[in-house]
């Protein structure tokens, strides 16, 4: 019995070294977009506002930025049920057009996220995008890809709805300042 659990622990060893390695170079790529009846200026102030996300970005209990929108800065995330130790890095930031923060996976995985905005008929098209990169994105493949794209159509959705709101507000006199 104790040979048969040696041989058992040595095989799933061997098998969790095995994918380890061949997943270091593993990408998992999980995106959707949205055309939203609002410009992109409008749109870009909703989604720049870190603080607010709270209000309306599902699963978020706190965000801040560290220094600000820049390349390097650091962006303070707690998503429900997810304590995060490491604030997320900003890799890319390109003003009313495009931003992605990344933070250490599983097993030393990257786990990046990028939003985008266009120009598109009647409003601006947002694409949210999740990609891992390294032996999580092999779970992600097997078991991720539905639970992603849920959570990309929830957040979507509440961005439309909470900017739904904004033109209800903007109409009643709210000031546009607030985002």
């Amino acid at each position: 019995m104790l040979r048969k659990l040696v041989v058992l622990a040595v095989t799933l060893g061997v098998a969790f070294g095995v994918l380890l390695l061949a997943g270091r170079s593993a990408t998992f790529v999980c995106s959707r977009s949205l055309t939203v009846a609002k410009p992109p200026a409008v749109v870009w102030s909703v989604l720049a506002d870190v603080d607010r996300w709270p209000r309306w970005w599902p699963g978020v209990v706190t965000a801040r930025l560290g220094s600000g929108w820049q390349v390097g800065g650091t962006l303070e995330l707690e998503l429900k049920g997810r304590p995060e130790r490491e604030p997320a890095r900003i890799e890319t930031f390109v003003p009313g057009r495009h931003t992605t923060w990344s933070r250490q996976g599983v097993l030393g995985s990257i786990v990046r996220t990028s939003l985008r905005l266009a120009p598109a008929a009647g409003g601006t098209m947002v694409e949210l995008e999740s990609s891992i990169h390294g032996p999580q994105a092999v779970f992600a493949r097997f078991t991720g890809r539905t639970a992603f794209d849920r959570y990309h159509q929830a957040v979507l959705a509440a961005l439309q709805a909470h900017l739904r709101q904004f033109a209800g507000a903007a109409e009643s006199g709210e000031s546009h300042a607030r985002y």
